[in-house]
């Protein structure tokens, strides 16, 4: 590997890390956590996976609120063969903090509660 692409790829985690700081600061109130997966970001809103954060892209799950991004997002996979999400203008993130706060409260909303993992059995 060059000492080039590993600049590149710090770069870009960086200037992730820095996104989903963003990211996180314009959800409050709203319950929120970002974990590190696979290389991208997930965004969890009262533990629902809810965005992905890759390349300086947020890509928004797709659910009964999705009237609300017409206009306003498009429609792409965050990785190859995934479904589509809504990706987010990063102008948008930016102009219109409350915005996607609503709009991200509104998925939370219509996603289902998360399916709790039941205990591990006690070890003896």
């Amino acid at each position: 590997m060059t000492p080039m692409a590993t600049d590149s790829k710090d770069e870009r985690r960086s200037a992730d890390t820095a996104l989903v700081r963003e990211l996180l600061d314009g959800l409050a109130p709203l319950r929120c956590r970002a974990r590190a997966m696979f290389g991208a970001w997930m965004i969890y809103v009262d533990d629902k996976p809810l965005c992905i954060v890759d390349n300086g892209e947020v890509f928004i799950k797709r659910s009964t609120a999705d009237a609300l991004f017409e206009g306003i997002a498009q429609l792409a996979p965050p990785y190859p063969g995934a479904k589509d999400y809504w990706l987010l203008d990063g102008a948008l993130l930016r102009a219109s903090p409350d915005r996607v706060r609503e709009l991200v409260a509104a998925v939370a909303d219509a996603l289902p509660e998360p399916k709790r993992r039941p205990a591990p059995p006690a070890s003896r």
